[in-house]
């Protein structure tokens, strides 16, 4: 009797059939189909459909953002590929976000000529061989460190350096600083010697350009501490070889604000050169008493969380960029009463104290300084569309000089003004009363009655004068 349990063997499903029979490179081929291809990033390509318009113009951006443009050449591209391929094309302001969102991010391939880079390199060195000392200094040491910053993302060699395509109003909101501070900071360093201005070629509202001459093209000896030995020089007097200046990552912090420009060289010294005790600090940034600098910028900078200390030993945080993140969000005050003169009823001078600035951070203020120059980028743009405004004496007016009204007899206070103006230049010469608080100083210490006139009676009194020479 057998005992055998032996049972046909059943047939394979068909889906296994059908990948048994299939090619080998078939399901290779399969697998390269379904790998989603890089979005094109050029004018010439697919649509772009609604709804994926803002994440695929984010996508081309950060592809074209190599190294090499500027931030008007990345959003003029945008705007170019919006108009051509998106469907419906998304408003101009909202790729101009996407464009100066994407610009503020570090490149994303290292796309620059050697030559860019040691370029860098020199003026690195260049940069931490200056002492930059006292406030004016500190100043000029954050203007040239965001230009070498920006110059080596996407800078471009040049005979006499390194050149840097941006404008004053851009250098303003990096440096969150007001653009005559900018002005005033570009007329330093070109008569110390390190920087320059290119603006050949420049047409309408193109940016211009700065140019970082060079360190070993010119002497600067304004600026140096005194050197022994011999062969020694601006480049090789450094005790070590520091971070490069392009790779710090402290921020630039607003006047006034809970770090300002003095502290925030002194972190940009730390992070450069690693841990150092107050004394070697202090020589790096050039204070005479080591305790001056401990009790002033090292011990409140620990308060904030910027620096730690182990011992006598003082150090960036581990966690650098977050605690930054962390200040920079941390609200403080510029209100201060500000004392201004009004004119009574009865035409008596009354003192008013008030109150100038606001109560933010320093991203909420540099939020607000971005969104005023960009109204004031429209205005430019549209200026042909815009009308004038009416002048404020003369409500209704439509701002021409025709329906202004016509400057009236001064006041017995302005009278009294004007006559003290003339006495002072009668006795200091003419001419030598400049309109300015300096010379309102002057003619309040040289006059017997005291006079100190505010800005908006010295320009009625200006007028008055002006509208009487033009009537004589």
């Amino acid at each position: 009797m057998s005992t055998s349990t032996e049972r046909p063997i059943a047939n394979a499903p068909a889906w296994l059939m059908e990948a048994a029979k299939r090619p080998q490179g078939a399901s290779k081929a399969s697998k390269v189909r379904s790998i989603t291809t890089a979005t094109s990033a050029g004018i010439e390509g697919p649509p772009i459909l609604e709804g994926s318009r803002d994440d695929t113009l984010a996508s081309i951006a950060g592809r074209l953002h190599d190294g090499t443009r500027s931030l008007d050449d990345l959003a003029a591209q945008l705007l170019e590929i919006n108009a051509q391929r998106c469907e419906p094309p998304l408003p101009d302001q909202q790729v101009l976000k996407v464009a100066r969102s994407i610009h503020r991010r570090e490149p994303c391939t290292p796309g620059r000529p050697k030559e860019v880079d040691e370029l860098v390199g020199v003026l690195s060195d260049y940069w931490h061989g200056q002492t930059w000392k006292k406030l004016a200094k500190k100043s000029e040491a954050r203007f040239a460190r965001a230009l070498i910053r920006e110059g080596h993302k996407f800078g471009k060699r040049v005979p006499m350096g390194l050149r840097v395509e941006k404008s004053f109003r851009q250098m303003a909101e990096i440096l969150g600083v007001h653009r005559n501070t900018v002005t005033n900071l570009v007329r330093r360093a070109k008569q110390t010697g390190w920087l320059r201005q290119d603006n050949a070629g420049r047409r309408g509202e193109q940016s211009g350009a700065f140019v970082l001459v060079d360190p070993r093209q010119f002497c600067d000896t304004d600026n140096q501490a005194g050197a022994v030995g011999e062969g020694v020089t601006s480049l090789s007097r450094l005790p070590e070889k520091p971070l490069n200046v392009a790779d710090l990552t402290t921020s630039h912090h607003r006047h006034r604000g809970l770090v300002g420009y003095s502290k925030e060289h002194t972190l940009c010294v730390f992070e450069a050169y690693g841990p150092q005790d107050r004394v070697s600090a202090a020589k790096l940034l050039g204070w005479a008493r080591p305790r001056d600098l401990e009790r002033l910028h090292l011990e409140p900078l620990c308060e904030l969380g910027l620096l730690e200390k182990q011992g006598d030993i003082y150090a960036v945080a581990g966690d650098y960029r977050e605690r930054q993140e962390g200040v920079l969000g941390e609200e403080y005050s510029t209100v201060q009463p500000r004392v201004r003169r009004e004119r009574s009823v009865e035409g008596r001078n009354l003192y008013v104290v008030g109150e100038s600035g606001i109560v933010a951070s320093e991203a909420e203020r540099l939020r607000l300084a971005e969104e005023q120059h960009a109204r004031e980028r429209d205005g430019y743009r549209n200026r042909a569309a815009s009308y004038a405004d009416p002048h404020y004496v003369n409500v209704g007016a439509d701002g021409y000089i025709g329906d202004l009204e016509r400057v009236g007899e001064l006041s017995e206070t302005d009278i009294r003004t004007l006559e003290a103006i003339e006495a002072f230049e009668g006795r200091y010469g003419r001419g030598s009363f400049r309109w300015d608080r300096a010379s309102c100083k002057e003619l309040f210490y040289s006059s017997s009655e005291g006079i100190w006139p505010e800005p908006e009676e010295l320009r009625r009194i200006r007028d008055y004068l002006a509208a009487t020479a033009g009537a004589a």
